[in-house]
């Protein structure tokens, strides 16, 4: 995995006018029953076609598709009192605790 090149958008490089519904629904994971839901629940199949007229959205949503093919995004269920946060050297650490699934710790830092 290369590393990132992206390190910020300025807000003077927002000038696309918009981006279509579909373009942002391709963002969800069909695969996770959550994202079914939130599509079903709202119809947003049914919206796709809809153009979300918010300045720079095009550019925020092919930024977030470049990131998503960068990563790897892994999902973690917990128990809010099994999160700790910790900083030091400058950096976030979240640690996870008692995850469903695992009875492994899993942390990480942003």
């Amino acid at each position: 995995m290369g590393k990132f090149k992206l390190r910020r958008i300025y807000k003077t490089n927002l000038t696309d006018q918009g981006v279509n519904l579909k373009t942002i629904l391709q963002l969800l994971d069909r695969d996770n029953p959550l994202d079914l839901e939130l599509i079903e629940k709202l119809n947003l199949d049914k919206l796709e076609d809809r153009f979300i007229a918010i300045r720079g959205a095009a550019t925020l949503v092919k930024a977030q598709e470049d990131i998503n093919k960068q990563f790897h995004k892994e999902d973690y269920i917990s128990a809010l009192e099994n999160i700790s946060i910790d900083t030091q050297e400058d950096k976030l650490r979240l640690k996870f605790e008692n995850i469903e699934g695992s009875g492994d710790t899993v942390s990480g830092s942003v």
